[in-house]
């Protein structure tokens, strides 16, 4: 919501917030006479523009307004008063949280943008992707052939920012993915996960999703962890993103955590294009 859409709506709902109020106190609740719903819409619009005429100090003289046309055109008694300008002052409060939200919710985004200006761009022509890190990242080979556990020999690369983000790519040296349907690779990346999770025993696996990433098919999951970090600990969430293309399994990671000024993780994952 836009802050031009918070002053339209809280200019717009709170005199229709503040008629109900007093249409439902006054003529049902007290039952005063000569409530009439056009006397009553008279008191806001009145009590609003003369208030809103004194600036800062509108807000007393507005709700003296209120309270002398609640006594002087319907004699309600002082507490009947009090309770109508308590529910009064409540919509008064809905503009206020509206525009505290919004102005959170502006400085998040750009602190996010802050954040991701200084951004690099990199490219690995042998792995056949391109990404933006926050920095130049550690670059570490395998190229001498491994085994997995299923028998299949694959190397792997991997591009870090420690802690933050990650891409690492598999390649295995008898096997076309392309040549294989979604549910197979789907299958594949879920046997991956498996020997990742075997690696792990006392860890929960988390849920994961079956979504669309660079146009293939591929498999999402977020896992939440505490990280131990000097004399603190780091309250941290990685989520993870694993596809295939060609002869290559890429595992994609951006972890954010707690002491992070933005989340920048969907910043990473929409920087990222195979070629």
């Amino acid at each position: 919501m836009s802050l031009f859409t918070t002053l339209i709506l809280s200019q717009i709902l709170v005199p229709i917030a503040q008629f109900i109020i007093l249409l439902v106190m006054v003529k049902y609740v007290f039952k005063a006479e000569k409530a009439s719903p056009w006397t009553l819409i008279g008191i806001v619009i009145v009590a609003g523009m003369i208030g809103g005429f004194f600036g800062s100090i509108g807000i007393p003289i507005y709700f003296v307004l209120f309270g002398v046309a609640l006594y002087k055109k319907f004699g309600l008694r002082f507490s009947q008063i009090a309770i109508t300008l308590v529910l009064i002052l409540l919509t008064l409060l809905v503009p206020v949280l509206l525009l505290q939200l919004q102005v959170k919710s502006d400085k998040a985004t750009q602190t996010a943008s802050a954040d991701t200006k200084t951004w690099i761009p990199f490219t690995s022509a042998k792995d056949q992707f391109s990404v933006v890190f926050p920095k130049k990242p550690n670059v570490s080979n395998y190229d001498e052939p491994l085994t997995d556990k299923a028998g299949r020999k694959r190397t792997a690369h991997f591009y870090t920012i420690p802690l933050a983000y990650t891409v690492g790519v598999y390649t295995y040296l008898d096997i076309n993915f392309d040549q294989t349907n979604e549910v197979d690779q789907i299958k594949f990346i879920k046997g991956y996960r498996a020997e990742l999770a075997s690696e792990l025993p006392n860890s929960p696996a988390p849920t994961s999703t079956v979504v669309s990433f660079n146009g293939r098919p591929a498999l999402s999951y977020i896992d939440s962890f505490v990280f131990p970090l000097e004399t603190q600990y780091l309250n941290s969430e990685k989520r993870t993103i694993i596809f295939l293309k060609g002869s290559r399994l890429y595992v994609l990671d951006a972890t954010k955590n707690q002491r992070d000024n933005a989340d920048n993780r969907d910043f990473f994952f929409n920087s990222f294009k195979l070629f």
